[in-house]
Order: structure tokens, then C-alpha cells, then sequence
């Protein structure tokens, strides 16, 4: 048996139906960059002011694209069960609370050491962003699907999605 595993395999939805791996990485690569740079490459010929909303939604939706292609082809070739699987996987809290803290807590303590040594280097405070505190906990609430675990290593339409770590593994 090949260790790589199959060239093909049959989605479940799709019970006759054999797509080939190559030809769906290749698809999926294909309208990530295309989203992406459909987006970004406006962003750098046409001149869109830095602090604008259009500037914004174009930079967003570029940095998305990957989990929306994900997300758009997990629906397309395995239905909405599969899309559901894929989305609870961001919601799953598998290790004890003690783990978030260290996390959070670890996060912190690295930012401020870099600050304090930036502090010790060049004598003054480093410049941080003027962005209102109130904003934060809402970016944090859209950054955390696009950096969670389950839009990667659960990805449904991948061969052996149930007994393997994603991607990486077939």
C-alpha cells in the first residue's frame, strides 16, 4: 500500500463521483491567489488612500481567502454536513483552561519583554497603535477562525481527513 495514500478518492456526497487530489490542490491553490491578489493588486495600483473602507474590505477579504476557499469547496464537494464539521473544529476545547491561560499569558509576557528590551536599546517606548481599546476584543473575534486549528488540519475534503492531521498527512 502506497504510504502517501490514494491518487484519488470518492467525497462523500458525491458517492460515484472520484476526484483526483493533484487537480483539487491545484484548484484550491488556483482561487486562493486569485482572490487574494484580485484584491491586493488593486490595493497597490490604484491609488486607495491607507484609511479607507474600501482599502480595508479589499485587504480583509485577501486575507481570507484561503479560509473562504476552504470554506467554499468544502461546501461544493461535500455538502453542508462536511462544512459543518469543518466549522465546529474552531469551536472545539479539547485541553483544560490552564492551556488558554498559558497561551495568553505566554503571548504577554513575550510582547512585553520585547518591549522593555526595545525600551533598554534605544532609550524610549516603542510607538504602539492608536487603535481604540474597545476595537480589540472584535478584531480578536475575527482574527481567531482565520488562525484556528479547524479551518486547517480538519479540512473534510482532504483523503483520510478522519485519521490524520490534514494536508500534510496524505
Amino acid at each position: 500500500m502506497d504510504p502517501l495514500g490514494p491518487d484519488t478518492f470518492a467525497p462523500t456526497s458525491f458517492p460515484g463521483k472520484k476526484v483526483e487530489i493533484p487537480g483539487f490542490a491545484l484548484l484550491f491553490f488556483l482561487l486562493t491567489f486569485g482572490v487574494t491578489w484580485a484584491c491586493w493588486i488593486p490595493i497597490v495600483i490604484l491609488p486607495i488612500p491607507a484609511h479607507t473602507v474600501s482599502r480595508a474590505v479589499l485587504l480583509f477579504i485577501g486575507i481570507l481567502a484561503p479560509a473562504l476557499m476552504a470554506i467554499a469547496l468544502t461546501a461544493w464537494m461535500e455538502g453542508d454536513k462536511a462544512l459543518r464539521t469543518l466549522l465546529a473544529g474552531m469551536f472545539r476545547w479539547e485541553v483544560s483552561g490552564r492551556w488558554y491561560v498559558f497561551a495568553v499569558g505566554y503571548t504577554l509576557s513575550i510582547k512585553l519583554l520585547v518591549t522593555l528590551m526595545y525600551r533598554l536599546a534605544t532609550g524610549a517606548w516603542p510607538r504602539f497603535s492608536n487603535v481604540p481599546l474597545y476595537i480589540i476584543p472584535f478584531a480578536i473575534l475575527i482574527s481567531t477562525p482565520v488562525q484556528s486549528d479547524g479551518a486547517v488540519t480538519h479540512f473534510p475534503a482532504w483523503p483520510h481527513a478522519s485519521d490524520s492531521a490534514g494536508p500534510a498527512s496524505f
